[in-house]
Order: C-alpha cells, then structure tokens, then sequence
C-alpha cells in the first residue's frame, strides 16, 4: 500500500476545507499554510514521514478557528450577561454593537439589598 508522505509544504485554496467557512477569508487564507507547517513540525517533521496530507491540516485548521470562535462567543455572552439582564426583551439596539461589561445591575442589587452604607463609609 502507497500512503502518501507530506511533502513538507502545501499551498492553500478555496474549498479543501470540508464545510468552507472561512475559505473565502484572506486572513485564513494567509494562515492556512502557516497552520500545515507548524502541525507537521508539531508532529516531528521532517524527522518522522507524516503520512497526512494538506487537507487533513486543512480541516483541522477550520475546526480550531470554529472552536475558538465558540469559546469567545460564550466568553463575550457570558461576560455581558448583566448588561443584558433586566433590560426590555427587545434587544433589537443591541444588535451589531459590542456591548461594554459594566456593573449597574450589580450596584443596583447591592443598593437594594441594604449595602449602600458600606459603599458610603468607605
């Protein structure tokens, strides 16, 4: 059996990523390439024969970015959650925009809660 060898390099190009959600981004055009080289190397080329080809870093390059663009979204939700809350149920503002983390909700719990004369003596 012939099990293809990388041959140490590769050049990027729309659609050998198995979905294409960033294949039309240049930024992971550029990137593509960049990933191929250091997974190789991560996986001890050109010491070892890497028996994957460019579409299988390829395809592991898109998952990490779709991962990682996950783990940030549910930061950012997360992280905003109090500027959301007890807001009006329209959020049709909001949408597009980045929201600022603040803590007014939090402030306005504490006031309501008897710790205002806390904030005061200090």
């Amino acid at each position: 059996m012939n099990i293809p060898i990388w041959p140490g390099s590769s050049s990027f190009a729309i659609g050998q990523t198995p979905f294409g959600f960033y294949d039309d981004d240049l930024q992971f055009q550029q990137d593509a390439d960049k990933f191929a080289t250091f997974a190789s190397r991560r996986l001890g080329y050109p010491i070892v024969d890497i028996e994957l080809q460019d579409i299988n870093f390829y395809a592991a390059f898109e998952e990490a970015v779709t991962t990682y663009g996950n783990e940030l979204f549910a930061y950012q939700a997360a992280e905003n959650f109090l500027s959301f809350q007890g807001a009006s149920q329209t959020i049709a503002p909001a949408n597009n925009n980045l929201p600022q983390p603040n803590l007014q909700l939090l402030f306005a719990f504490q006031m309501h809660m008897g710790l205002k004369q806390v904030w005061e003596e200090t």
